[in-house]
């Protein structure tokens, strides 16, 4: 009787340079000094991944020697894990198990990698940072030859050379080498310690992504500091702008990743992965995604006790009156917010936000800071970008709809906010130079086109909330936009300002602090209630006449003539109704 054959069993491998010397080795990529290659052992027929360095190169060594000290904190499910390794005459050498499809995600990138591949090669990668970020890990060298791919499906991380501990990375800030150039953080490129953590290899994955959809990266330099410059200021073009069959809403979640400050990213690799399953569920049922929030499943950074505010009812109602007012009659209204710092008064406009349902193309806010007076328009720049993000992932319908209202309103001018915030480009086109004015020509430029990019986000029946925090720091220019709000309020929208009781406005010349109270007071004027003698108009009024006196000669005291009567109108019609609410200090999260 023949005993059944049994599987060949081979001795154990004896990892040294006469096995490394036998096997056939397919390389896969070669960075900053270290090779990795995929091995083929005929004897025992199974396959490896090395990863090599000259022991010459003190930098390239430490690197292979970061990654064996780390192996005990990787796992085999989301990374390769060094489990041998070979001294040969002059290179040290890590092994770890791989498979024979085993080979880079940079190997195969752009149009060629089909959406359902770029599904699954996304989702696979940010569940693998999601669990090399929960056991502690940063890994600050993220982009397409380090993460290994095979035929099942699997994806791991490799490439732990310039990995850190989360805990140690302000100590340690990840150095990467050359290679790592285009897909370098924006804070590692600045040397901002204090703001390096797990959003900067979001950002790297960011990149890596970017380049698996279009096949190259957003960003082409030929130097690092042209590399950094490019990570600093230059905005990236939608992947959905340079390859046709990407979805809008794809597009928009790499671009969250890709924002420069990292409080604008993804506040985690799980959240990531949630929304990218949602893409992935609608893209394979419908054929398409509707639009939603992006990392709207990370939690709140404040917590919160149920989503309430306690004791400001009358401040919740007011404002939520105000906002239904704007709704209904599609007259702009102004509401100011004053209160102590940490007083809740960004917490009563994020109630309104949750209260209403309002979306991203109807909701936006800016930040005014203390060290960015210089910079125009800043928080509203902030705001404008954002809704521009955000349109750019609606569906086509939405984006042509809110493109018509914009190049109606901007007539020509479009430069004026492309200039601030590039990104309205992949909107409304590319725009024409503007014509050299005096400066202060220049600045009702501005204003105007502001205002007209607010009025085409806001619609009948769904206005745009706009809220500016921390109006006591705002720059001139935001400033005067304001006044220039009261004066020539645009359709549907409500703009919120908070600013600080106690502290000044900034700029000599601009609003300071009791114009919250003269714009209150113009407001119960315009309702018939003057109080201590007040006129109507007299603030909108003073602000068209400064208006005038900057416009120069002739036609600037005709558009200021036009632009009293444009106030008395809007006064009459409570187009520009504005709020103060000094109360809202105390509400609490």
């Amino acid at each position: 009787m023949t005993s059944p054959s049994r599987p060949e069993r081979h001795p154990p491998i004896v990892f040294d340079a006469a096995w490394l010397a036998g096997t056939t080795a397919d390389e896969l990529s070669a960075a900053d000094g270290v090779v990795s290659e995929r091995l083929f052992d005929p004897q025992t027929g199974t396959y490896w991944l090395a990863r090599s360095a000259l022991m010459a190169s003190a930098g390239t060594h430490r690197q292979l020697q970061n990654e064996l000290r780390l192996a005990p904190r990787l796992r085999p499910s989301w990374a390769m894990v060094p489990t041998a390794t070979i001294w040969t005459a002059d290179r040290m050498v890590l092994l770890a198990p791989a498979q024979p499809s085993s080979r880079t995600a940079g190997a195969h990138t752009g149009p060629g990698v089909s959406i359902p591949a770029v599904f699954e090669m996304a989702i696979a990668a940010a569940r693998a940072v999601a669990a090399m970020h929960e056991q502690g890990l940063l890994h600050g060298d993220l982009r397409p030859h380090n993460l290994l791919i095979d035929d099942s499906g699997a994806l791991r991380l490799t490439g732990f050379g310039h990995a850190v501990g989360i805990d140690a990375a302000r100590q340690s800030m990840p150095q990467p080498g050359p290679a790592a150039l285009p897909y370098l953080p924006p804070e590692i490129a600045r040397g901002d310690v204090a703001r390096v953590g797990v959003r900067s290899d979001l950002y790297a994955l960011g990149i890596a992504l970017y380049e698996i959809l279009i096949g190259s990266t957003p960003f082409q330099a030929n130097a690092p500091a042209a590399w950094h410059h490019a990570h600093l200021a230059i905005e990236p073009v939608p992947p959905q702008f340079r390859r046709n069959d990407v979805p809008g809403m794809l597009g928009r979640i790499v671009l969250t990743l890709l924002a420069k400050d990292p409080a604008d990213r993804y506040a985690s690799a799980a959240s990531l992965v949630s929304d990218l399953l949602r893409l992935r569920a609608e893209w394979e049922s419908a054929g398409r995604i509707a639009p939603f929030r992006p990392d709207a499943a990370s939690p709140p950074s404040i917590p919160l006790l149920s989503g309430q505010l306690f004791g400001r009812d009358k401040e919740m109602a007011l404002l939520s009156q105000a906002w239904s007012r704007v709704r209904e009659s599609g007259k702009s209204e102004l509401v100011l917010i004053a209160g102590a710092a940490g007083s809740g008064k960004s917490a009563l406009v994020d109630w309104l936000g949750r209260e209403t349902g309002l979306d991203a193309i109807h909701f936006a806010t800016g930040k005014s800071d203390q060290l960015q007076r210089d910079i125009p328009y800043s928080p509203v720049v902030q705001a404008v970008r954002a809704l521009t993000m955000a349109l750019l992932g609606e569906d086509e319908a939405a984006l042509v709809a809110v493109r018509e209202r914009w190049l109606a309103g901007l007539a020509g001018q479009g430069r004026a906010v492309a200039e601030l915030v590039p990104e309205v480009e992949h909107v409304i086109g590319a725009t024409a130079p503007l014509s050299d004015v005096p400066a202060a020509s220049a600045r009702a430029r501005g204003d105007t086109a502001m205002l007209r990019t607010f009025a085409a986000f806001g619609e009948t029946g769904k206005p745009l909330v706009l809220f500016i925090d921390d109006l006591q720091w705002a720059d001139a220019s935001t400033v005067g936009l304001l006044e220039a709000f009261t004066a020539q309020p645009p359709d549907n929208v409500l703009l919120i300002g908070a600013y600080r009781e106690g502290e000044p406005w900034a700029r000599a010349g601009g609003w300071r602090h009791p114009a919250a109270r003269r714009l209150a007071a113009g407001r119960r004027a315009r309702r018939g209630r003057p109080r201590g003698g007040g006129q109507p108009h007299r603030d909108q009024a003073a602000a068209v006449r400064r208006s005038d006196r900057t416009g120069g000669g002739r036609a600037g005291r005709a558009a200021g003539t036009r632009g009293r009567a444009r106030a008395r109108r809007a006064g009459q019609d409570r187009r520009q109704s504005v709020l103060h609410l000094p109360a809202a200090a105390h509400a609490d999260r």
